[in-house]
């Protein structure tokens, strides 16, 4: 559970040419598109949780 938070960081903070993006994508074998997902995601997240923190 710890090695996948720590990439979901990795992806959140980098692009495609980190090396988190494409260990992740390559250690749960993903397709790109579906690595782009989970970037994506982590995105929204980070975003949502930055948001929700701007009201408590």
């Amino acid at each position: 559970m710890l090695f996948n938070k720590l990439f979901l960081v990795d992806l959140t903070f980098s692009h495609i040419n980190g090396a988190g993006f494409w260990i992740y994508k390559e250690y749960f074998n993903l397709t790109i598109g579906r690595t782009f997902m989970v970037t994506i995601t982590s995105f929204i997240g980070f975003a949502g949780m930055l948001i929700i923190n701007l009201f408590i």
